[in-house]
């Protein structure tokens, strides 16, 4: 009788310390994982959420994709402005996007698009990338003296002082040489620095201002004094000091 109470007294004790480590280490988890509190709000969450969630929107993943959205919001934007404006009875000038870039210049920092309106015109939009990825208005209209595609050979336009060519896109920085106008040189990428307007928002259509780095040498030139035309004529008769 005592050998088997005793052997009875053991199982229970043996079981209680069991149920006391199982108990232990629930109580051990629960504390450290937020695995409740995250199964709770996916749970909570509405059925169309949770799709979303399983099914991601598409987003713009290439230069191409984020310069043509860019460029189809502006132009939308613009027609919506121009027909809210539109006067009773009137006929409202709608914008039509061509989306066929040319593909190359977008990871360049360029997207050149063709424009038409129903009013029978016709124009060019030229996006500029800058330095933190987003698309805005560089140049509007049809006559430019400005390189829209790249690489490209361009010409140094600096009313005959010539321009400065500098470490970055700082004019702060430090200067890498001074180029004499007429002078030739190879530009493969742009950055905006300041957005242009078209002319439904100003006066007149105003153009963006940038930077183009050119390979030899290499370093950064301020756009205003670079022209993609093989002389300074065309560029000395849009531009100003």
């Amino acid at each position: 009788m005592f050998t088997r109470g005793r052997f009875r007294i053991t199982l229970t004790g043996a079981a209680a310390l069991l149920l006391f480590a199982l108990g232990a280490c629930s109580s051990v988890h629960e504390d450290a994982s937020p695995t409740p509190t995250l199964l709770a709000t996916v749970a909570d969450a509405p059925a169309t959420t949770a799709a979303a969630s399983a099914t991601p929107a598409p987003v713009a993943t290439t230069s191409a994709q984020a310069a043509t959205a860019a460029a189809q919001k502006i132009i939308g934007d613009l027609t919506a402005a121009r027909c809210a404006a539109t006067v009773t009875g009137g006929t409202c000038n709608v914008l039509t996007l061509d989306p066929t870039a040319t593909g190359a210049d977008f990871d360049h920092g360029l997207g050149y698009f063709n424009v038409t309106a129903s009013a029978g015109d016709s124009f060019v939009m030229v996006l500029g990338r800058d330095q933190g990825g987003r698309w805005s208005i560089y140049l509007w209209g049809t006559r430019f003296y400005n390189a829209t595609h790249l690489p490209a050979s361009v010409t140094i336009c600096g009313f005959g002082d010539g321009a400065t060519v500098y470490s970055s896109t700082n004019p702060s920085s430090s200067k890498v040489a001074t180029l004499d106008d007429g002078a030739t040189v190879n530009s493969e990428q742009f950055i905006l620095t300041i957005s242009g307007a078209p002319p439904d928002t100003a006066p007149l259509a105003r153009p963006g201002l940038g930077w183009y780095h050119l390979s030899d040498p290499s370093g950064w030139v301020y756009s205003k004094y670079v022209s993609a035309t093989a002389d300074c004529s065309l560029h000395d008769s849009l531009e100003t000091r």
